[in-house]
Parts: C-alpha cells; structure tokens; sequence
C-alpha cells in the first residue's frame, strides 16, 4: 500500500498546483472557466481555496510527493455555512475570476448541492469533495490508495460516503470500489451532467 499522510498546511501551495492540472480538463472545470489560457491558474486559485477549508473543518490525505489528494468533509461539517466560505477567501472570487466566470460556477455549483441535500438530507456521512491524482501519476493505485484511507475511517464510524462526478467514466470506477450510482443529474442553464454516488458500510467495497 502506498504511504498516505494528512496533509499539512505548510504544504497547501505545493498541493495546490499538482491538483488543478489533474482538474484542468475534468467537466466541471471546462464548464466554470472556459478561456483555458486562464483555466489553470483559476483552477488553482478554486482548489487551494478548497482544500484550505477541508484542512480547517475535514480530512485532506496525500501522497507522499503530493501528486495525489483527497479532501473530505465528515459528518458534522458536510454542509457549510457561507461565512467559511467568506473568510477562507471565496469572497474574492468575483473579482479574482470574473463576474461571467463566478456567476457560472456558482449556478453549477447550486445544481451540486441540491443534489447533495437531497439524498442525503440530515444523515450523517462524509463528504468526498475532491479526489485529485496529477495526471503523470494515474495508473499507480494513488486514487484507491487514497480513498481506502477514508472509507475504513467512514466504515469505523459506521456512516456513508457520498461524491459526485462530472465525468462518466468515473462512475465504473466508483463502483468497482463498492459505490452505489444514485442519479445523472443535468445542471440547468449549462447541461453539465453529473453523477451522485454513495458507499455505505454495509457495502463492503474499499475498505475490507
């Protein structure tokens, strides 16, 4: 197995970095910032901000060279209230990627967590919001080594796992690993697809 530590908020920079190029050309992104120019360093700026938050309120675990990491929200702060996002930094986000930008991530963003609420409504579980595996390092088990690592604290505590996917070949992925496809679900206005799933205990999956 591969070693997998908490990440630090020392290394929250260099993490950042190998995290947006493994999402510059995942969906959601393309979606969000269009212009690919400018795509990458606004990735960068969205997932540092992210994963700051998930190292003050969740679980962020990383691969030794930190090309592969995984940020998760446990059960008592899945649903954030809107003063983290403020002071984490998401309040320059208009300016910082444009208000064209900011407005569509944020309607895509609305779409995700209706979603979210929906099916797992006030039921304790973690929240997997980003799995990232720069893309030089894919095909080296960092992905399931990383997520090994929160489904056995997640089945220890006996609650679910619930993600969603903005790419469709993710789905076989998931469920190979014991997770359960709940939804497709279409976000309004863009016709980004997205894909809901859940890993509970009683599943088995990863963390035998």
């Amino acid at each position: 197995m591969l070693p997998i530590s908490p990440l630090q908020l020392s290394q929250l920079a260099a993490a950042a970095e190998p995290a947006a190029a493994a999402f510059y050309s995942y969906p959601m992104f393309t979606a969000y910032f269009p212009n690919p120019e400018q795509r990458r360093w606004k990735t960068r700026w969205y997932v540092r901000n992210a994963i700051k938050i998930a190292l003050e309120y969740g679980d962020v675990q990383a691969t030794q060279d930190l090309q592969g990491i995984a940020f998760a929200l446990p059960p008592e702060h899945t649903h954030l209230p809107v003063s983290v996002f403020i002071r984490s930094g998401y309040w320059k986000a208009p300016l910082v990627l444009g208000l064209r930008d900011f407005y569509r991530s944020q309607a895509c963003e609305e779409a995700v967590s209706e979603a979210h609420t929906r099916w797992m409504q006030t039921q304790p579980h973690y929240y997997l919001w980003g799995l990232t595996v720069h893309p030089q390092a894919q095909g080296r088990g960092y992905g399931k080594a990383l997520l090994s690592q929160l489904l056995k604290k997640a089945a220890a505590q006996h609650v679910p796992v619930y993600l969603e996917t903005h790419t469709e070949n993710n789905v076989s992925y998931y469920q190979a690993l014991g997770f359960e496809c709940l939804e497709r679900v279409i976000t309004p206005s863009y016709e980004l697809p997205f894909w809901c799933l859940v890993w509970r205990p009683q599943d088995g999956g990863a963390s035998q």
